[in-house]
């Protein structure tokens, strides 16, 4: 500890010993600094600190003492063992003082510090200087005040002195001719044979300490060095020795080394920070812990004052300074401190400073030395304790409780608080005052309760025993309040009741509440026996209820089976009507791609405009059922504005060219052009808002507009509109126009037509698209219909080939379908369709036929009619999903009319794997086609057989046949008509 302290700690640490100690310190450069002293080793060399500390011995000695000193404590760092000497006082003629050199040995084993001390020796006889360097042959008998010996090179004795058989207790004939060696314990023989051994003519001399037990049994110390003796030819002749007692100097150490050793552990132990202001020399010392408290390691910090002032609280600063100087000064008996110190996390810590100053004979303070311990912990519990009374004040005082404490032998009050003083309607002071006693607070009591007051008491304080009771008094003012009083009496050391404690509470909104309670209670009573009565008239009405009940539920029971008759009506509509028109649309649509007259090419475009009308009118009642009945899907699916909104005008061109008027869209943005959402619902929307337009204009012009829009929330959005320069609708009428079988006016649907379905169910679509759909009109210049639906941006994508299809994959080709469908015209429709995507494709009018069929023939996929003779569609499935083998594993996709809510997942649990509503959509079959059977690789989209793609673009849901398409569906409906169809045909 001592080689890595510091000189302020040195110094600190040898203050407090009983004799004069100085530490030198050894540099890279081989000088020695004298870096601590204590009070006592100055008053031995009459020198002041700043006149030794810091100094060389060349700088304090004449050349010889400083070359004598250097080489002593060069020797001693270098032997690492301890040197002692005895000189005389250049300050005090005639003393001896005894001196002893230590090394101190650093952590890491190395010594670069000699301790040396000094002890007085005896003055009552003059004595000379001793020059232990001198020759041995110097050594006679009148050096008595030394051990003086010669002994052989074995050790044997041939003189001793007087001093040395005084010293030892033995006569000169004991110990002469006896081996001195035979007498040294053995722990210590070896190093003095291996010192005598080392002697040589150049090296003479052999020093050592040796341990003696002599005559009285005590154990004396000897400092010895022996000169060896050697004759002209190098032989050793004998030893000359001159030997120092040493004893005090060894007991010196060991209290020096205990000191050290005690004041160590006393400052680990304390865990307190000590530290240690020198007023002589300025110098300030702070222990490790003193700033370990504080955050910082032992080299962090430097020992300096202005290290103190910078963690010292800005504010505590002018407050410690003054309090050192009024305890130096005498105006205070002691220095007790509470300072705050800054951390080196920056947080604050609470330090109690503890001192205590040193005074020279002038009475002039010296140093102060003190000690610091951290009660951050305990000032912060102190803080918690404060804020708990604090609270426990406020809660006692919400509860209108106050605290008393009542001197029992005097029958006074020595404690309350403000809300005991509040009850009687006075302060704290006048309450001790007025109401110092038991008397005069019974006074105070209502007379009614006054004597059971007093009984109470008595009776509790004769028995120690705690009491609780309620009663009423007056306050101050003369009002009446309630109490309720808690007390308990404690004993003396000679069991007489010596204090009595307790809460006092005011009750009285709480007893006030008991009788405002009671008289509610008392009204309870009287509603109760109402209610029972009520209660006999509720029961009656009940049995009322009871058969009203049971003909609501008969009538419920009717509602259901009508309802339920009334979507199984829907459904046998839908199939029995969307299968012929699927037929006749699709047929039609053939029909007008061959070379017709104009008469008939006018008469067909009739009908299959005819039949748009009324599938749109039966689209529309199935989509609001679907709707109603929560059931209808948002299939997204990538695809191009634009081809939409063509598809549309396309449709309604004819329309719009018949009446006169421009039909037009503006062009999309181009981040528009690609989307990703349910096309079809889009197209359906576009549709009616177009067409209503086309319907409700006369002359002018219809224009479709669309952006693409950020929203709030970063989603993107579709806005989209249609003007025209129509009829308008009143104001009073737009409030209703998006409710169901709604129109502007009664005339309206004689006139133009209509169910009054489309706006409403284009506004459910936009709903269930995230969106919301508005309009502004004008009976005078026309309307604007808008709405927003949510989508997201796609990538372009190619269109499949001739069928007028974008953004939709072809699904693999040459796969082997099985058709099953009982409708010769739909047969036709399906493997013309089917064909198109070069699949090979057998027919089948039923489910049995279906069943034996996929059990010869490997199929890779079936497009299963649900309704069918003999067998439907339903049971077919089943009946395949039973088969055993691979058959059962044959993907099949519904192909029906039946397009009402909840049938697609009657389908799917029937075994089915996909969905396909008539009219067909053939981006619908396409994809279900796809996802089952997998899409078709690139590069084989061509094929030399396939027909080129048609010339016009057709309507998204539609094909356009070319001209070996017609030739063929010809020849098939030739067939039909010679009633010669094959039950399995291969197209």
């Amino acid at each position: 500890m001592l080689a890595e302290a510091t000189p302020a700690e040195l110094t600190a640490a040898i203050e407090c010993l009983g004799i004069a100690v100085f530490v030198v310190d050894a540099e890279p450069n081989g000088d020695f600094r004298y870096i601590a002293v204590n009070k006592l080793e100055l008053d031995t060399c009459g020198a002041r600190y700043g006149h030794i500390l810091g100094k060389r011995p060349e700088d304090l000695f004449a050349a010889d003492d400083a070359a004598r000193f250097n080489a002593e404590y060069r020797e001693c760092l270098e032997s690492r063992r301890v040197i002692e000497r005895e000189l005389v006082s250049s300050v005090i003629d005639g003393v001896t003082w005894h001196t002893t050199l230590t090394p101190i040995i650093g952590l890491d084993g190395n010594a670069r510090r000699v301790m040396g001390t000094h002890r007085k020796g005896a003055t009552t006889h003059p004595v000379e200087r001793i020059d232990l360097n001198a020759s041995a042959s110097r050594v006679s008998a009148k050096d008595q005040m030394e051990l003086a010996c010669r002994f052989m090179p074995d050790t044997t004795v041939t003189y001793v002195n007087d001093r040395y058989c005084r010293y030892f207790g033995k006569p000169r004939e004991v110990l002469l001719s006896k081996r001195f060696i035979d007498g040294v314990t053995p722990d210590q023989r070896a190093t003095i044979l291996r010192q005598l051994a080392a002697v040589t003519p150049e090296q003479p001399v052999a020093e050592y300490m040796l341990r003696s037990r002599l005559l009285d049994g005590e154990i004396g110390w000897q400092l010895w060095r022996d000169r060896a003796v050697f004759n002209e030819a190098g032989e050793l002749l004998e030893f000359h020795s001159v030997g120092v007692d040493v004893t005090r100097v060894k007991e010196l150490e060991d209290e020096l080394r205990k000191s050290e050793e005690r004041f160590s552990l006393a400052v680990q132990g304390s865990n307190d920070g000590i530290w240690d202001w020198n007023f002589e020399t300025g110098e300030i010392w702070f222990s490790p812990r003193w700033k370990e408290m504080l955050g910082y390691g032992v080299d962090e910090l430097p020992n300096s004052l202005e290290s103190w002032h910078s963690v010292l609280h800005p504010d505590d600063a002018q407050v410690a300074l003054k309090l050192v100087a009024d305890y130096n000064a005498g105006r205070t008996e002691r220095f007790l401190a509470q300072l705050r110190h800054r951390h080196k996390d920056g947080s604050t810590r609470h330090i109690l400073s503890r001192a205590i100053n040193k005074r020279d004979a002038s009475g002039r303070v010296t140093r102060i030395v003190g000690a610091n311990t951290d009660i951050t912990e305990i000032k912060q519990r102190e803080q918690e304790l404060t804020d708990l009374q604090k609270m426990l004040n406020r809660g006692a005082e919400l509860a209108k409780l106050g605290y008393w404490a009542w001197d029992e032998a005097n029958d006074r009050c020595v404690y309350c608080t403000e809300e005991v003083a509040r009850l009687h309607g006075l302060t704290v002071a006048d309450y001790y005052g007025v109401l110092g006693t038991n008397l005069n607070i019974a006074e105070r009591i209502h007379a009614e309760d006054r004597q059971r007051y007093v009984d109470v008491i008595s009776s509790s304080r004769a028995a120690c025993r705690p009491y609780d009771m309620e009663f009423r008094l007056y306050r101050r003012d003369g009002e009446l309040v309630y109490a309720r009083e808690v007390g308990d009496f404690v004993q003396d050391d000679n069991g007489r009741v010596a204090r009595s404690v307790g809460i006092t509470q005011d009750i009285t909104a709480f007893r006030l509440q008991q009788e405002a309670m009671r008289a509610e209670e008392e009204r309870l009573q009287d509603y109760v026996i109402e209610l029972e009565q009520a209660k006999s008239r509720l029961e009656s009405q009940g049995k009322e209820l009871a058969i009203l009940a049971e003909d609501l539920a008969l009538a419920k029971t009717k509602a259901e089976a009508a309802s339920r008759t009334k979507s199984e009506f829907l459904a046998m509509m839908s199939h029995e009507i969307r299968t012929p028109m699927n037929g006749l649309i699709g047929m039609t649509g053939l029909l007008l791609d061959t070379e017709l007259t104009d008469e008939q090419s006018h008469y067909a475009q009739t009908v299959r405009e005819s039949a748009e009308a009324l599938l749109s009118i039966i689209n529309d009642i199935l989509d609001f059922s679907k709707l109603e009945a929560g059931r209808m899907r948002i299939d997204p699916v990538d695809f191009e504005l634009d081809r939409v909104i063509d598809s549309v005008i396309t449709l309604l061109s004819p329309r719009a060219a018949a009446k006169g008027i421009a039909l037009k869209a503006l062009p999309c943005a181009k981040e528009a052009q690609w989307l990703r959402g349910d096309a079809g619902r889009l197209r359906q929307i576009f549709f009616n808002l177009v067409g209503n337009a086309v319907k409700f204009t006369e002359k002018g012009s219809v224009t479709i507009g669309t952006k693409l829009r950020t929203r709030e929330d970063g989603e993107v959005e579709l806005y989209a509109e249609v003007v025209d320069t129509g009829i308008g609708i009143p104001e009073a009428a737009q409030a209703t126009l998006f409710t169901r079988f709604t129109q502007a006016d009664s005339s309206t649907s004689r006139k133009y037509g209509g169910t009054g379905l489309g706006l409403a169910i284009c506004k459910q679509l936009v709903d269930l698209m995230g969106g919301e759909i508005a309009l502004d009109s004008d009976p005078q210049s026309g309307s604007r219909f808008w709405f927003t639906v949510r989508c997201q941006t796609a990538k372009p994508q190619r269109s499949a080939d001739g069928l007028g299809l974008t953004g939709v994959e072809r699904p693999r080709r040459g796969l082997r379908i099985l058709v099953a469908e009982d409708n010769q015209v739909n047969q036709l429709l399906v493997s013309a369709l089917l064909r198109r995507l070069g699949c090979q494709v057998d027919l089948v009018s039923n489910g049995l036929e279906a069943i034996s069929a996929v059990q010869r023939i490997p199929y890779d996929l079936i497009l299963m009619d649900v309704q069918m003779p003999e067998m439907d569609g339903i049971a077919a499935s089943q009946a395949i999903r039973r088969l055993p083998g691979d058959v059962r594993r044959i993907p099949i996709i519904a192909l029906t009319a039946n397009a009402m809510a909840g049938q697609r997942e009657e389908y799917i649990e029937a075994g089915m794997d996909e969905y396909v509503s008539k009219p067909i959509d053939m981006a619908q079959l396409m994809g279900a086609m796809t996802r089952l059977c997998g899409a078709e690789e690139p590069g084989d989209s061509a094929s030399a057989e396939e027909p080129a793609p048609a010339t016009a673009p057709a309507a998204a849901g539609k094909t356009a046949a070319d001209k070996s398409t017609v030739d063929e569906l010809s020849a098939l409906i030739d067939e039909i008509d010679q009633q010669t169809p094959p039950k399995t045909k291969t197209a």
